[in-house]
């Protein structure tokens, strides 16, 4: 119960994009898989999500989805129209389905997904949803961007609330929304009062009155939530795309959540996290264009494992190429999914932080700077084939970067693996307060470590 969501529109980026980020966190072992589907045509009447069958559409948008490798829905994605959504459990007043019957929210956000053609669009299918059938699991909050604008949507049951962003915004495990909002369900007020949550409409406030913070997990996530905002408004007006992996990377450091020994080792809640029997299991962030191509319209940086110990590295929509093996892995170790391949790095880096995951930063920060620069000069090179009218010729050069650059990563990738099981032989170790869960997790998972 550890995710954050955070978006900036172009009034506040430093390149008039809108970008969009989240991190995914679970439980270790939990693979995350990237899923990729093409804008389909249907004929069967019904879809089976993680736990129940609803009516399918007759078409569906492309899209990139991150998705735990047990559920049919989705932490996070994006679709060919340039929308893109991520949510965060809440826990509410309101009764929550037994496992096993309704809809996740992450359910929700792939069939937002494949059926909207705006930010908007997506958010009323969801409220729709909501209306319809029981949330499963936990009830949840989400932030739904495209190219133009933002929503915030919280839910507590069927009931929900919902506010336009204006310029930066943030969520955690928490309810956000309080006395001023944009939209609501309408009676949303009279329930509480119904209830005797609260005495008059004067004192109503969404987020005190329908969540339950007797949740340990609502109580910590204001201080996960009150950083992304800080970090946001630090730089609202001048934020980048280095600058957001850097907020998804954030271990709270120069505060008073700053981990005491080792940045891997928190008793407090960081964006980056590495907690107990959870940790971040995947992270993206999408940057947003106000363009009509789908190829200029949305650039995806997908990250597998832990932010701090691991690499983004950009995806595209309209039918380009995605790698192989990124929609592969379950909860036992297997050397062909990627996700694996990084999680292992990860726990590698984990036995012995303090020394280790410099090294890897610096090498993954090096590659990140590469791609950043083609991404940018890809970009300006599309503009001036489209104006020849060469948009095929672009998607292979887009493809041709993709696998290349891809290939790169993952020989990277299984040399750091070496050369950090090499020096976790021959480095000092100091008393690691993570050291049995992590190497409890890996048996488990059938991960073998040094």
């Amino acid at each position: 119960m550890y995710c954050d969501v955070l978006v900036a529109l172009r009034n506040s980026t430093r390149d008039n994009s809108i970008i969009f980020a989240k991190n995914s966190d679970r439980d270790m072992n939990e693979c995350q898989q990237i899923r990729y589907f093409p804008h389909l045509i249907h004929k069967e009447k019904l879809i089976k999500c993680t736990f129940i069958e609803i009516l399918q559409v007759s078409e569906t948008y492309e899209v990139l989805l991150f998705c735990p490798y047990w559920l049919w829905g989705a932490e996070m994605g994006v679709n060919e129209c340039g929308v893109t959504i991520g949510n965060v459990a809440v826990r509410s007043k309101e009764i929550i389905m037994e496992r096993g019957k309704g809809l996740t929210g992450m359910d929700m956000i792939r069939i937002a997904l494949e059926r909207s053609p705006s930010a908007y669009d997506a958010m009323r299918i969801i409220i729709n949803l909501i209306q319809k059938y029981p949330q499963s699991l936990y009830h949840n909050s989400f932030i739904i961007a495209d190219t133009k604008e933002a929503w915030v949507l919280e839910t507590a049951g069927k009931y929900w609330v919902a506010k336009k962003v204006k310029d930066v915004y943030s969520i955690s495990n928490t309810y956000t929304i309080e006395c001023e909002w944009d939209e609501a369900h309408p009676e949303l007020i009279k329930h509480a009062l119904d209830m005797k949550w609260c005495n008059s409409e004067e004192e109503f406030n969404f987020a005190k009155i329908y969540a339950d913070f007797n949740v340990e997990y609502m109580k910590k996530a204001q201080i996960r939530l009150k950083r992304t905002r800080n970090l946001l408004e630090e730089k609202k007006g001048s934020i980048d795309l280095k600058y957001v992996m850097k907020i998804m990377r954030d271990h709270g450091v120069n505060t008073l959540i700053e981990p005491r020994w080792s940045r891997n080792e928190q008793f407090f809640n960081t964006i980056c996290v590495h907690r107990e029997r959870g940790e971040t299991a995947a992270s993206m962030i999408v940057e947003l264009f106000d363009e009509e191509n789908v190829l200029l319209k949305t650039t995806c940086w997908a990250l597998l494992s832990s932010p701090c110990t691991s690499v983004y590295f950009p995806l595209f929509l309209g039918g380009t190429y995605i790698p192989e093996g990124l929609n592969f892995g379950s909860n036992v170790y297997d050397e062909k999914s990627i996700w694996w391949l990084f999680e292992k790095i990860q726990r590698l880096v984990d036995l012995n932080y303090k020394p280790l995951a410099p090294i890897v930063r610096s090498i993954w920060d090096y590659i990140e700077e590469i791609e950043i620069s083609k991404v940018k000069l890809l970009r300006l090179k599309l503009r001036s084939l489209l104006n020849e009218n060469k948009f095929e010729l672009f998607r292979n050069i887009i493809n041709d970067f993709v696998r290349n650059n891809f290939e790169r990563i993952l020989t990277i990738a299984r040399e750091i693996e070496e050369i950090i099981i090499q020096l976790n032989k021959i480095l000092p170790k100091y008393y690691n307060l993570r050291k049995d869960i992590i190497l409890k997790a890996s048996e488990e998972a059938n991960l073998p470590l040094p």
